[in-house]
Formats: C-alpha cells, structure tokens, sequence
C-alpha cells in the first residue's frame, strides 16, 4: 500500500527490535536511520527521546527513508509517519507489522 506523505510535518521512528538478549545487553547500534528531505536535497538529523527517533520535517515535503541493519542478526523495524504505521495505514504501535531487517 501506498501512500502519499504531502503533508508531512514530524517522522517518528518507532523501531521495535527482535533480537537475542545477549545482543540487547551489548548496547550497540542496532539500525541506521536516514531521512532525507527530497524536495530540498538534504538529509535530516533526528532527535532520540525515550528510546524513539523524532525527525521534523517541513509540511507538505516529501521524504526518503533509509533503514539499514548494523547488527548482523534480524531486526524488526516499525516505521510509522506521524503516528501512523507506513505499512498498514493503522495508528502505530510497537506490536504492529514492520520490515524485517
């Protein structure tokens, strides 16, 4: 499913991640996020706060957004744009579908 963004204001970046434990208890960089603003050519710094990724974005842009596994093992990613799960179209939540990594 498809969907346009056109009024696209904050990305959240919901990741939940499935992974062994000994993997979690390393604390290292499971994932790495771009985003990039496509109509103004430039990539975009997120903010992390309570464990989530928030990149603002300015309305009515449209967006890129990279997901790459660091880990070496599989990771779900949920990926939802303004609370709303990029997959399904439903409000987004951890327990939801996402990319397997």
């Amino acid at each position: 499913m498809k969907r346009r963004l056109s009024a696209l204001f904050t990305l959240s970046l919901s990741l939940a991640l499935c992974l062994p434990l000994a993997a979690c208890a390393r604390d290292e960089r499971l994932l790495d996020v771009s985003v990039v603003d496509l109509d103004q050519g430039q990539q975009l710094s997120p903010v992390s706060h309570r464990g989530r990724d928030y990149v603002a974005g300015q309305p009515g842009h449209r967006f890129s957004v990279t997901l790459q596994n660091l880990s070496g093992e599989r990771v779900l990613a949920v990926l939802s744009v303004d609370g709303v799960n990029a997959i399904s179209g439903q409000t987004a939540g951890a327990s939801q579908a996402g990319y397997v990594l």
